[in-house]
Formats: C-alpha cells, structure tokens, sequence
C-alpha cells in the first residue's frame, strides 16, 4: 500500500507475503494473487490497521509487488470477484508481518 506525502513523496508500507501457486505465466500469477487477497479483503485491512493504527482514517492506495519486480500494481482489496470465485478459496500462504516494538528514545 501507498500513503502520499505530497506531489514527488510516497512511502510504502508492507503488510506481508504471499505465495500462491504458480500459474504458467507471471501476469496470471498476479491475477491469481489478486484474486486471493480479495477473498481476504476483511483479514487484509484488519492487519494493515493493526500494524499501521495511524494510517486507519488516511487515504491509502494498495499494491501488489510480486518479489522480482521492482513496481508493484495498483490493488483493489474490495474487487467484485467472478461468482465462481466467491465461495471456492484461492490455495495462498499469507504471512503477515509483526507488529513493531516501540523502541523509547535514546535507547
């Protein structure tokens, strides 16, 4: 995901990993992410605001970045899904990253 900080300045914020299986092809291992974290929209966002409770009310853009990528894509975690999509899991090993340790000053 995205948070602007002005025209030039974005800083990403990650939230996780997550393997699927493999497609045949890099864009349909994409699509096939997509459609796994879409399916787990409601898990998705209640981590992205356990790790990040500040960001909870700001405006955020998501992203996928698969690992040999340098950009990741633009990511809508409340996409319509196919209806044969809905009810049937995509297989996906989604790791979520630890809640930071606040460190105190000077220390």
């Amino acid at each position: 995901m995205v948070k602007k900080f002005g025209p030039l300045n974005l800083v990403w914020n990650g939230v996780g990993t997550l393997q699927v299986p493999d497609a045949g092809s890099k864009p349909a291992s994409v699509n096939l992410a997509r459609v796994c974290l879409a399916q787990r929209a409601e898990l998705l966002i209640e981590n992205f605001e356990r790790l990040y409770p500040k960001l909870k009310n700001e405006r955020v853009e998501w992203a996928l970045q698969p690992f040999d990528d340098q950009y990741g894509d633009a990511f809508d975690p409340f996409m319509s899904l196919p209806d044969d999509q809905v009810d049937e899991l995509v297989p996906g090993n989604l790791q979520f990253l630890k809640k930071p340790r606040k460190v105190a000053p000077g220390a």
